[in-house]
């Protein structure tokens, strides 16, 4: 499926650029809801479909892709940005993608537990657990970082679900050569964009030439792929899919994708019970359900924020993001190093930045505040406010407390307490549903909306018992009691707990 959504307005031109880019959120209807099947040529949808059987069959797939793509720079004038790609997939799950571009080199790592970034020009690289197959893989990465591949359709099994996904109309155009090999066109129609398909007309089917013209966008950006060096029997050891740190090499975060949590609160069409849970079983029957014809038209809560269904597409995508989120691609003059919580946060000007994996490449992130920030003098047009008997003071939705040190005054950036209100909680918040009620969580902190409409509010609530989180709040501390391994934060207590989805920790009783 090649789709096309906005961030600005809840739709993100929805194909890929680079392998790691944001992914917007987006209301998506299948075709059952839409009541309408696409109108493919018999010949267009025959050449496809075989193709997808290609594809489909083959335990292990390497191939090659030279891709070019229009960009508006900063005068408005069209520019174009190349870059050269190499993808190896075992089913049912490794896959590894390189990417040599303008920017460098990048990778991507799939070992079937694990997901590994690296950029070789900055020498640093992240790594996430992640679920057991390469679609459930491809999904949380979406869904949770925004860092979906570039050409994903072609790696699935059902490549022809997937990419009639959203078509409205598909013809046969005729024969064409592609780097001297004869092809058979395809050009198909979607809400937002069109693209066409070149696929090879010899014995095996494979596609040699992908382009998508973006209907919405400037100018009709144009994004162009030619396919080559394709193996659909490659010999690839475990070896291929492991990744050592150069030496030297620095290990940093993933961006997660930005949120609109106001928004997803009013989509309340499944329980994220945790970063994997339900939704990771879903994710692992997509495939038998595209296979069986059937298409969904719920919207899914989805790390806070509202995601489509079908969230893996061929084609570069647009990315947007919040107005009051500044990146980086250095760092400004003078600024100051802040060691937290064996994190590195760089200040400017009084905005403090993270080094992280932004759209694929290493970028610095303005975020809030940190917690555990000390500052010797308070913002100014700061509140004080009292929460169950203890004093805060509250600017910019960052409460500080004030502390002594040698007799002299400081204030330190804390978590809300609970019973505290927030007009805007943090972009990386999950949506995770306990006993039937939404909660927005985030490093140790449990939010729920407190209000409707115009100047909707949220409250910091206790944490709720049952509740599973993918990972532990900063400054958790392991506790043993009975033998038995705690991870404790003030008087919240996480049980470690290991399912199909991988490692989640659990929100738990007092355990004395």
């Amino acid at each position: 499926m090649i789709r096309a959504m906005n961030r600005t307005n809840e739709r993100t031109v929805a194909v890929f650029s680079c392998i790691l880019c944001a992914l917007g959120a987006s209301a998506v209807l299948g075709d059952d809801a839409k009541g309408a099947k696409p109108s493919i040529e018999a010949k267009a949808d025959d050449v496809l479909e075989r193709m997808s059987d290609a594809l489909g069959q083959a335990g292990a797939i390497t191939f090659q892709a030279t891709d070019t793509m229009d960009v508006t720079g900063d005068s408005g004038d069209k520019q174009s940005k190349s870059a050269r790609r190499r993808f190896s997939i075992r089913r049912p799950d490794r896959l590894l993608s390189t990417v040599d571009g303008v920017d460098g080199v990048q990778t991507l790592v799939y070992d079937g537990e694990t997901l590994t970034l690296f950029d070789e020009s900055q020498n640093a690289y992240a790594r996430v657990d992640a679920p057991a197959t390469i679609e459930g893989m491809l999904d949380y990465a979406s869904g949770r970082f925004s860092l979906p591949l570039p050409l994903t359709d072609l790696l699935l099994r059902d490549v022809y679900g997937a990419m009639t996904e959203g078509v409205t109309s598909g013809r046969y155009v005729g024969e064409e050569t592609i780097d001297g090999t004869k092809c058979h066109h395809l050009a198909f129609t979607q809400a937002d964009l069109d693209w066409e398909i070149w696929i090879d007309s010899g014995e095996i089917p494979l596609p040699r030439k992908l382009s998508i013209t973006y209907k919405t966008e400037p100018k009709q950006s144009r994004y162009v792929a030619t396919l080559s060096a394709w193996d659909l029997s490659p010999k690839l050891s475990d070896s291929v899919f492991a990744f050592a740190p150069p030496e030297g090499a620095q290990r940093i975060d993933i961006m997660p994708a930005f949120a609109d949590a106001a928004d997803a609160d009013e989509d309340t069409d499944e329980a994220a019970q945790s970063p994997f849970g339900e939704m990771g079983k879903k994710r692992a029957t997509r495939g038998a359900r595209r296979a069986s014809g059937r298409r969904h038209a719920a919207r899914r809560v989805h790390r806070g924020s509202v995601r489509p269904v079908h969230t893996r597409h061929l084609g570069p995508r647009v990315v947007r993001r919040p107005h009051h989120t500044r990146v980086l691609g250095s760092l400004p003059h003078q600024h100051t190093v802040v060691r937290l919580h064996d994190r590195t946060y760089y200040h400017h000007d009084g905005v403090y930045y993270h080094r992280t994996f932004h759209e694929g490449h290493v970028r610095y992130v303005s975020v809030r505040t940190p917690w555990g920030v000390r500052i010797s003098v308070l913002p100014h047009g700061h509140t004080t406010v009292v929460i169950s008997g203890t004093t805060f003071f509250h600017h910019d939705d960052v409460f500080y407390d004030r502390r002594y040190i040698d007799g002299t005054p400081v204030y330190v950036a804390v978590r809300p307490p609970i019973g505290a209100t927030v007009t805007i909680i943090p972009e990386e918040c999950v949506a995770i549903f306990v006993g039937g009620i939404r909660h927005h969580y985030h490093d140790g902190v449990w939010y729920q909306r407190a209000a409707h409409g115009v100047g909707v509010t949220y409250i910091v609530v206790p944490p709720p018992i049952g509740a599973t989180v993918y990972t532990l709040p900063t400054g958790c501390n392991t506790v043993l009691i009975d033998g038995v391994t705690f991870y404790n934060l003030a008087d919240t207590y996480y049980r470690r707990t290991l399912s199909h989805t991988g490692v989640t920790y659990t929100v738990v009783t007092r355990p004395y």
